[in-house]
């Protein structure tokens, strides 16, 4: 299976971290990494979110030149944002970004998002259409639901066509 990483980008919240952590786990990432600024995920709150996952799913910490250099390996680097984020107009829906291939999911700030140093970096952004009259979604379910994205689509990926 190709890496699927996650890129958890200066999150405050711990139960954000922490239930980003689980959800990797649970869809099959190959660990979450943390840039500075974010929580710890050693925090009281993160551990009991993440339900002992951060015991099983490597995370560590990395630098924006770290991220960049992941390009080099031949991962994709995925910026989600906002569906109402007007300064990304060529943002993609996230079930129309190929995740089959090796990538990371850049996860941002939970009021600010992702660093324009990040969103230059990264060789795409996707959002999550919402057809409701909400803006955003918080870290932590937007996180989840890119990681099951990915997830479906390398399982169907991998099923034989008849």
């Amino acid at each position: 299976m190709p890496p699927l990483l996650l890129i958890a980008a200066g999150l405050q919240d711990p139960g954000n971290l922490g239930t980003l952590i689980r959800s990797a786990e649970a869809f099959g990432a190959t660990a979450v990494l943390t840039t500075s600024g974010t929580v710890s995920e050693w925090n009281q709150k993160a551990l009991r979110a993440s339900a002992g996952s951060v015991f099983r799913i490597p995370v560590v910490s990395v630098t924006p030149a770290e991220i960049s250099a992941l390009k080099s390996r031949g991962l994709r680097l995925l910026a989600a944002v906002a569906d109402s984020d007007t300064s990304n107009p060529k943002a993609v829906p996230i079930a129309e970004a190929d995740l089959t291939q090796p990538c990371a999911l850049m996860i941002g700030n939970e009021g600010s998002g992702l660093t324009t140093e990040l969103l230059q970096i990264s060789d795409t952004s996707a959002t999550i259409p919402m057809p409701g009259r909400i803006e955003s979604l918080n870290a932590a379910i937007a996180g989840s639901l890119l990681l099951y994205e990915a997830s479906r689509q390398r399982t169907s990926h991998l099923e034989p066509r008849t």
